[in-house]
Formats: structure tokens, sequence, C-alpha cells
């Protein structure tokens, strides 16, 4: 059995045999951590499951421009609605799809009606194949 390499880098061909100083030549992926009003937007390259703490959360890759790129880790209600909602399982019209466009807001922490405090977030993807925004 072959085991595959985890995501390295969006430039990086995992086919390939496995060289450090190519890796190296490419910016680590940065983790976000937004401060409210802050937005992001990109391609999405990947969507993984990351378990801490006994909690099993989505974590979504997007490549910013041609070289970087950055983990988004859904744990929080809404975006983890969003993604789950929209795993890229098939085509259907709301569906996350590799290649999509994604765009996130954050708009700041948000008192649900049960008066519980929350991370409340806009998003919204734009399908590669169609072109057409879908907003979460």
């Amino acid at each position: 059995m072959t085991k595959s390499l985890p995501l390295l880098h969006p430039l990086i061909d995992t086919r390939a045999p496995f060289d450090l100083s190519v890796l190296m030549e490419h910016a680590p992926p940065e983790r976000w951590s937004p401060e409210e009003g802050e937005r992001i937007i990109g391609e999405l390259i990947s969507v993984r499951t990351k378990v801490a703490f006994g909690a099993a959360s989505p974590v979504i890759a997007l490549l910013i421009g041609e070289d970087r790129y950055v983990l988004i880790r859904c744990s929080g209600v809404v975006l983890k609605r969003f993604v789950e909602e929209s795993a890229p399982t098939s085509r259907e019209d709301s569906e996350l799809g590799l290649g999509d466009d994604v765009a996130i807001r954050f708009n700041g922490m948000v008192l649900s009606r049960a008066n519980r405090e929350y991370r409340h977030y806009d998003v919204a993807l734009r399908r590669a194949d169609t072109k057409r925004w879908i907003y979460g």
C-alpha cells in the first residue's frame, strides 16, 4: 500500500519523489486568525478534517495569489456548518469543489438568541465551473 504525501504546498507535485529542498523554496502555510472585519478570498485547494481535544473540525486550505496559502480551521458553528453542508462530495449547486473561489469575512463576536457568544462570519463561494456566486 502506497501512502500519499500530505498537502505540502499547492505548487509541489506530490506524485514526484519527495525533495525537501523543493519544499523549502516555498513559504509555509499560514493559519488565518482574523480580527473583526477582516476578510480573505482564495481558491479552495483542500478540505480535511482535524481532530483536537476530541472534537473534529474541517480545515480548508485557500491559495491566495500564486504562492501563498492559508489554512482556516472551521471550528466555529457558522464556518463548520457551511463547510459540512457544502462538503465536496458531489457537484450539486450549493457544494464546494476544489478550484472554487471562497470568500470569508469575520464580523466579530455576536450573541445568539440563547444568549451565547459565537464567532459570526459571512461566507460565499464562486463555483469554478459556472462562475456563479453562492452565499452561505
